[in-house]
């Protein structure tokens, strides 16, 4: 639009250049006579309307052109809301440079950060010990009942079926998977480099084994509490499935350690 605006106007102004232009030869005065008019002040009148049409073209342009509206966004509120709410609480899931500034004396920085290693080695040996605990646990039964046959399904919600028996049959089917066999070099690739791809066939354990490897390797380095992974599906339903599926797999609940 404003393109065309100053072409309509730059045309108004060729215009009135050609038509002054004509008239400049002789012009008549009040009392009748004719008068030659000199060339320098035609030519200085027609620049000064050309230059006057022109800034009207440029003060119309400027005119059209919409002001910047900055509108605050409440997701993005929400989020950074959230993202310094997680800071404070869990501060080892970054790196200290991207942390939250603290306005605090050096002491209470001090005290908070001791509490917050303590909290979090707390944790970590937590998780090291439920998972032991399930390791063990299936390993127990597994050799108390070497000929059992599991079941191929509803084992999951049997309420007549222990722990230990869906881990240890849970275990059996993910030692079968593709993703699992290759699991030490996985984890140790995705150790070793900041940028791991992956690429297997549908069905290999991509999404439900090599979350669970990475976050397994971190628990029994003691580093549970400093691990989470964010899995991505184009789908609601999808996202969902695959932390029921995970929770299963871990003989937990949904929200434990896998939610979505």
């Amino acid at each position: 639009r404003a393109v065309k605006e100053k072409a309509a106007y730059q045309l108004k102004a060729a215009t009135t250049d050609t038509s002054t232009h004509s008239s400049s030869g002789k012009s008549k005065d009040v009392s009748g006579t004719t008068n030659s008019t000199s060339p320098s002040s035609t030519k200085s009148h027609d620049n000064n309307e050309i230059n006057s049409n022109n800034s009207n073209g440029e003060e119309d342009k400027r005119k059209h052109i919409p002001e910047p509206v900055f509108v605050p966004s409440k997701a993005l509120t929400d989020v950074m809301t959230d993202v310094i709410q997680t800071q404070s609480q869990q501060p080892w899931l970054i790196s200290p440079e991207a942390r939250t500034p603290t306005l605090t004396d050096n002491t209470t920085n001090t005290t908070n950060q001791n509490h917050q290693i303590a909290q979090k080695n707390r944790l970590s040996q937590s998780l090291r010990t439920a998972l032991s605990q399930k390791y063990n646990s299936a390993d127990k039964w597994g050799h108390a009942h070497p000929n059992y046959t599991h079941p191929t399904r509803g084992y999951e919600n049997n309420p007549h079926t222990t722990t230990p028996q869906k881990f240890h049959h849970i275990m059996s089917q993910r030692s079968k998977l593709p993703a699992y066999m290759m699991r030490e070099d996985i984890v140790s690739t995705i150790s070793n480099h900041q940028i791991t791809v992956i690429s297997g066939d549908t069905g290999c354990g991509k999404t439900t084994q090599i979350p669970q490897m990475v976050l397994d390797d971190a628990i029994w380095n003691d580093k549970g509490a400093e691990c989470n992974i964010i899995v991505t599906q184009p789908r609601r339903i999808s996202a969902m499935g695959v932390a029921e599926r995970i929770a299963t797999e871990r003989c937990e609940r949904v929200g434990h350690t896998s939610g979505y």
